[in-house]
């Protein structure tokens, strides 16, 4: 490769590594995390814990039916 091809590839690199700050990065890198995960009411699901949760430790239902039935155990009674 030619050395104009080179230096011009070689700057080309450095002016985007260069303006990629740990701010760039920083923020990047939580909104990844960020799309991992849901957020759900706490008194909604408590034997996932409290608000956040990963959706790999989300149950899994096979139907409409076994979710609700699921959230109504799961919901303290309360008293008349």
């Amino acid at each position: 490769m030619p050395l104009e091809e080179r230096v011009k590839r070689w700057r080309s690199m450095m002016h985007k590594i260069e303006s990629y700050t740990i701010h760039d990065w920083s923020a990047d890198y939580l909104g990844e995390l960020e799309k991992g995960s849901i957020t759900v009411p706490a008194d909604q699901f408590h034997h996932l814990g409290l608000g956040r949760t990963n959706e790999a430790q989300m149950p899994l239902y096979q139907d409409y039916g076994a979710a609700l039935t699921a959230y109504n155990e799961s919901i303290p009674l309360m008293p008349l």
